[in-house]
């Protein structure tokens, strides 16, 4: 309950000021594009959102896991993704004479993570667990056996994404690993969210993320100006409107985080 109220309160003060209008501008996003000699690294966007939604920084397909010295386990369901096909432009279609090649349509392919795999250590990935394990309340995350992964966000669709038990972050702002946690944290407490964009729950992770860092102490990556934008595109008419019908379900989600973090905090206390 204590955690609970000051949630409330904390939504409440981002509401009064989506209403006054003293919103800052919105941050830019800050792209993650590790360099990296990882295979998966070179992929597309799309792919590899796929891979990290699976819960894995690193994939590759069977015989590129041999070659770097593991070997895929037995029984090991991989990771289908897309593979362009291209084709050759006939001499008379071109228009001068360097080679050009059109996309004909996509096949697929099977890859596996390395935790599906034994062997060899594999150097490469260092930039992107750091990344992940200074993130507040990581250690939430991880009691709850959500897997954090990675991937290029510089031309894909989407910052960062959630499916149970599962987050991939394409950009380094805090406000959207937020906006994740408590996409997760409303997926336990309502047993599921609705598939694609639901403009309830997608308000619900704006505001409750801006919320959950300003009461961390993460006031400016908390990013209200961001916030205010992102509900607004969801909000029908008024987005301080929209956000007062929700305060329970934010006040909820983001009670259910700092609880967690906070009996993580003090069985580490009790440790020392």
């Amino acid at each position: 309950m204590k955690t609970y109220r000051r949630a409330e309160e904390a939504v409440n003060r981002i509401i009064e000021a989506f209403q006054e209008g003293t919103i800052p501008e919105a941050m830019s996003h800050q792209f993650i594009n590790w360099n990296s000699n990882l295979p998966c690294r070179q992929w597309s966007p799309c792919n590899q959102l796929l891979v990290a939604l699976a819960g894995f920084s690193d994939a590759r397909g069977y015989r590129q896991w041999q070659e770097a010295g593991r070997q895929v386990l037995k029984g090991q369901k991989g990771v289908p993704i897309l593979i362009p096909l291209h084709y050759k432009v006939n001499d008379e279609e071109r228009e001068d004479d360097e080679p050009e090649y059109r996309l004909a349509g996509f096949s697929s392919a099977i890859v596996f993570g390395k935790q599906q795999t034994e062997g060899d250590p594999v150097p490469g990935e260092e930039e992107s667990e750091k990344f992940i394990r200074n993130l507040p309340l990581i250690e939430v995350a991880r009691s709850w056996g959500v897997s954090v992964e990675t991937y290029n966000g510089e031309g894909a669709r989407a910052a960062g994404k959630h499916r149970s038990g599962h987050i991939a972050l394409g950009v380094k702002n805090l406000s959207t690993w937020a906006h994740e946690m408590v996409h997760e944290a409303e997926d336990q407490i309502l047993g599921g969210l609705k598939g694609g964009q639901d403009p309830k729950q997608e308000i619900v992770a704006e505001l409750g993320g801006a919320t959950l860092l300003e009461l961390i102490g993460y006031e400016t990556e908390s990013d209200r100006g961001g916030a205010y934008e992102y509900v607004r595109r969801y909000a029908k008419g008024d987005p301080a409107a929209a956000c007062m019908n929700l305060v329970n379900r934010i006040s909820s989600a983001v009670s259910r985080i700092l609880t967690v973090a906070e009996r993580i905090q003090e069985s580490q206390l009790v440790a020392q």
